[in-house]
């Protein structure tokens, strides 16, 4: 195994170099030299030595009682000398534009062409004997190995080769000839500084997380990184030698090669071009192309770029621009929400008030059209009451939803009370056959309501197609919700102001059954109520002696009897008040502009007198009253057409000119008993009673008793 180990690295063609490659290949030489010349064990160089000789190539004798040396024999030294260069080969090898040297068996140069002394510079006038491993100090081994097998073998082979002393890169192709070995040298340092550049630059370009490539003069690819192959979906096999127009179209192509000869003329710094990415599996995606010239071999042409993929950047910028429009219709519809706030206190009848809402909704920036329509429930259809940005000239300004809407957009936002938007492209609407002008809008549709009372529907349009969206939505909300207090204090006010009433006489029978209580043949009465806000009340009446248990099980009873007070005043009836929540029949009628006149409890039977305006919905309140009590009665109807007298209209001016809390706080203390001596209520009780803090209580009291001291001693009913 060693034997075999020492064959294969110390070939016997080794072991003959160190006798031709000498000057003298005659000169004896000790199996210890050849050894140390060779790099191996003397043992092996012995061997090799022998086998030599039994071929005939060297010749040895005995030195001496223990030592041998070897020559080379003298038929091999013959092949050695040189033979003379015929004068054809000397006159081909002169006109070639390549270096070429000659060597012999010797590695001793015969020829030298004058590009090759251009080469070896200085050093040319001393090859005459040289070596060529003189010319080429330090060789690498594969530099010497390739020689050698060329020499041996009679191949041409070609390889190329660093010179360190020349700082030069070679490409040596060699060709054995006659005795001799003929080296053609080629200069392609240019060409391994462009390729070692080009491996440096392919590593950088693999580190990067964008797409990178290369094109050639005929805009086939010529280097992809794998980012680029993985935004396209091919392999990088199938990209190399494809054409660009594989991940693009022609038109795109196009345009790159006009910016990217601008580039390269001076006559602009950078191309970038914005296009859909096609990937292989049919797919786009949006990218941002830089690119130009190729730095690295620009004679060929072509261009190089670097691709990124926008998606996020694009969503990003849209989001913002969103933002911004929506900032932007935030910023007009604040401003017009205070407008039509600080209008409509101006406003005396619900037409005014309509025409207002619309006309400035369909000026401000960010809408087009507003309008304002009535629900038809028995014809299944919105009549447009008001409108604005809508065409003008149509005798028919309704619209069903009966089959229309797809999806109950509009049952939905009455009975829901909440903002739908309606988009054509998503929702079939009647609307928009009605008012095709509405079709490249999309539409906010929102109830006006107050406590559980419908006004109407309001409808805004915008040409933005996220129009509606976040913050936007909960203002437009709150117009509707606003829009609705407002209609309902028209409604209020009317029917203070309005000559014709309709008065509703109702009884129950044995109203304790229905509430399922002891039955009682005391009297509980309800004098007044009056309101706090958010669905609160304050009832204040009287029950006889008998009835008192009764009344606090009326409380513990109805979820919105909350409590009961009973006032220790010097009454001929005890006195109380009812703290009352969402009260149906109450919150009813004042919805409507109503009132409770007359109600009270008689040996357990239910009388109740209420007034509402003949505008209003009489029918619709009949309807829900008798819901809410089983068994009730409509015992009388009456229209009242009277006028109101002059003193009913200076008191109901002078009241109008109190805030909500201001009369609030009046009422609540002339009914607690505050204005009776001994006083029968306290400032804190009637302010824990409002629910309020007495210094507020106060407040509030002070300015109602000064307002309506001040109209009944000066008769003036403003604020001046």
């Amino acid at each position: 195994m060693a034997n075999r180990g020492a064959n294969e690295r110390f070939p016997v063609e080794t072991v003959l170099s160190v006798f031709t490659e000498r000057k003298d290949p005659t000169t004896p030489l000790t199996a210890s030299e050849v050894a140390t010349e060779v790099g191996c064990a003397r043992r092996t160089a012995y061997e090799k030595l022998r086998e030599l000789t039994d071929r005939g190539r060297l010749r040895t004798k005995k030195v001496g009682a223990h030592s041998r040396v070897w020559w080379l024999a003298p038929d091999a030294a013959s092949e050695n000398r040189r033979p003379p260069l015929s004068s054809s080969n000397r006159a081909l090898f002169d006109r070639m534009l390549d270096a070429v040297f000659v060597l012999d068996r010797r590695w001793q140069f015969r020829y030298v062409n004058e590009r090759a002394e251009e080469v070896f510079g200085d050093a040319a006038n001393e090859l005459g004997d040289a070596s060529v491993w003189d010319a080429f100090p330090r060789p690498e081994e594969a530099f010497r190995a390739e020689y050698r097998e060329a020499m041996e073998t009679r191949t041409p082979t070609t390889f190329d080769s660093y010179h360190p002393a020349l700082d030069t890169w070679f490409e040596q192709t060699l060709y054995p000839f006659e005795a001799a070995l003929v080296v053609q040298l080629r200069d392609i340092t240019d060409r391994k500084r462009r390729e070692q550049n080009l491996s440096r630059y392919r590593a950088i370009v693999e580190t990067l997380w964008d797409g990178v490539y290369a094109l050639d003069s005929d805009h086939a690819f010529t280097l992809v990184n794998e980012a680029y192959a993985d935004l396209t979906g091919y392999s990088r096999e199938e990209l190399l030698g494809s054409p660009a127009t594989v991940v693009h179209n022609e038109t795109i192509d196009d345009a790159a090669t006009q910016l990217s000869a601008a580039v390269e003329t001076g006559s602009q710094d950078a191309a970038t071009l914005e296009f859909d990415l096609e990937r292989a599996d049919g797919t786009t995606v949006p990218v941002e192309a830089k690119f130009g010239p190729s730095p690295i071999d620009a004679e060929r042409g072509g261009r190089v770029g670097v691709v990124r993929d926008v998606t996020e950047r694009n969503r990003r910028e849209r989001r913002l621009k969103r933002q911004r429009e929506q900032l932007s219709a935030l910023n007009h519809l604040h401003r017009v929400v205070q407008e039509i706030i600080q209008s409509l206190v101006q406003q005396s009848t619900r037409e005014e008030m309509r025409r207002l809402i619309c006309e400035r909704l369909a000026t401000a920036e960010p809408y087009g059209a507003a309008w304002i329509g009535q629900v038809d429930w028995v014809a299944e259809e919105v009549n447009v009451l008001s409108e604005a940005g809508l065409r003008a000239d149509r005798d028919d300004r309704s619209f069903s939803f009966a089959d229309g809407d797809g999806d109950g957009v509009l049952p939905n936002v009455i009975q829901n009370r909440e903002v739908r938007v309606i988009d054509e492209r998503t929702t079939a609407s009647r609307m928009f056959d009605r008012f095709p002008e509405l079709r490249d809008n999309v539409v906010a549709v929102m109830p006006l309501v107050y406590d559980e009372t419908v006004y109407g529907v309001l409808g805004v349009a915008t040409e933005r197609p996220d129009g509606f969206d976040g913050y936007e939505r909960t203002v437009i909300e709150q117009l509707g919700e606003i829009t609705g207090h407002t209609l309902s204090a028209l409604d209020r006010k009317e029917a203070l102001m309005a000559d014709d009433r309709a008065e509703l006489e109702f009884y129950l029978r044995d109203v304790f059954r229905e509430f399922d209580l002891p039955e009682t043949e005391g009297t509980i009465t309800f004098d007044r109520v009056v309101p706090l806000g958010d669905d609160a009340f304050l009832e204040y009446g009287t029950v006889t002696e008998d009835a008192l248990e009764t009344l606090h099980a009326l409380v513990d009873q109805l979820p919105y009897f909350e409590s009961v007070t009973v006032f220790d005043g010097d009454y001929d009836r005890p006195r109380f008040e009812l703290r009352l929540t969402r009260p149906p029949v109450i919150s009813l009628l004042a919805s409507h502009g109503g009132r409770v006149l007359r109600a009270r409890i008689r040996n357990g039977d239910y009388h109740m007198t209420v007034e509402i305006p003949q505008s209003a919905d009489v029918r619709h309140v009949i309807t829900t009253v008798q819901k809410l009590y089983q068994g009730i009665e409509v015992v009388a109807q009456r229209s009242q057409t009277e006028p109101h007298s002059e003193s009913e209209t200076n008191r109901a001016s002078l009241l109008e000119q109190l805030t909500e809390r201001q009369r609030a706080s009046l009422e609540a203390a002339y009914f607690a008993g505050y204005f009776e001596w001994p006083r029968v209520s306290t400032g804190e009780n009637v302010a824990s009673s409002l629910d309020i803090k007495p210094p507020t209580f106060h407040k509030h009291l002070r300015k109602a008793e000064r307002t309506v001291v001040r109209g009944l001693l000066t008769g003036r009913t403003d604020h001046r």
